[in-house]
């Protein structure tokens, strides 16, 4: 059975919520991990298809291939990526965030410093999931992923970096991409995994109160992020995009190359 590596991320739940009900019938093992560790043990041949973070594939693009048709992207709010501030922004010279550094800290650097024209330090700290808290220590901080949506309704004074690079760059942001080993020849899956996206889609409200049970905010608040926000069905608008990324990437320094996109 070919092992798919998911993740726990919310917006990655249409794409894989499906495959995890034994009532559901499909050929994959599935292998929760995240994007970090997903695109590590693809590469080490421990997993046959997986999750990652685009800025993983563009980190070994030449061991890997990407599944065109499948994709996680907004093109406007992610609220998964969040500034939060007592002074003004400008002013800011160090923000807090939680360990390990993430995709969303090499995006917020490269808005602060492409938009905002402000480089702060950061400082590595174990975040409260209060944003009062975390200000009453530190004078910003940033909140990523699904620690970002526990947050996100607590304080107005906050930037959503998702928002800014998509509004002030005029592009969509790509938060996960599927991916292969570039030695992947069973191309009879990705019908599947575009299968259980089919169903995920028409079972947003199923997989809200699923996730809401055990975090803050109430079932419809994640429903509403998930119908207005993401979109996973990609067109080569969205993958000209994620090469343009790749530039600023490349030009920050994050990127020692600019990867081409090489699709199954």
């Amino acid at each position: 059975m070919n092992r798919l590596g998911i993740t726990n991320d919310l917006i990655c739940q249409p794409l894989t919520f499906l495959l995890e009900d034994p009532n559901y019938k499909h050929p994959f093992r599935v292998v929760r991990g995240d994007l970090l560790r997903n695109c590590q043990q693809l590469i080490q041949g421990e997993l046959d298809i997986a999750l990652i973070s685009p800025l993983e594939y563009a980190r070994y693009s030449s061991e890997l291939r990407l599944v065109r048709d499948v994709t996680v992207f907004s093109e406007q709010e992610g609220r998964v990526c969040l500034l939060f501030f007592r002074a003004a922004m400008r002013e800011l010279k160090t923000i807090a965030f939680q360990p390990p550094e993430d995709p969303y800290h090499v995006l917020a650097q490269l808005v602060l410093n492409e938009i905002y024209e402000i480089e702060p330090a950061w400082q590595a700290v174990q975040l409260p999931l209060s944003v009062d808290d975390a200000l009453a220590t530190h004078e910003a901080c940033c909140y990523t992923g699904n620690a970002a949506l526990e947050v996100d309704l607590q304080s107005d004074i906050r930037l959503d970096l998702i928002e800014s690079w998509s509004e002030k760059m005029g592009f969509a942001f790509v938060h996960a991409v599927v991916a292969v080993r570039k030695d992947f020849r069973e191309t009879r899956l990705l019908e599947d995994l575009q299968n259980a996206r089919e169903l995920g889609l028409r079972n947003i409200p199923r997989i809200a109160r699923w996730y809401a049970r055990d975090h803050l905010n109430d079932w419809d608040y994640y429903a509403d992020l998930l119908e207005q926000f993401y979109r996973y069905e990609p067109d080569e608008a969205i993958w000209q995009q994620l090469r343009e990324y790749f530039h600023y990437l490349f030009y920050y320094k994050k990127l020692d190359y600019i990867p081409e996109l090489q699709f199954i």
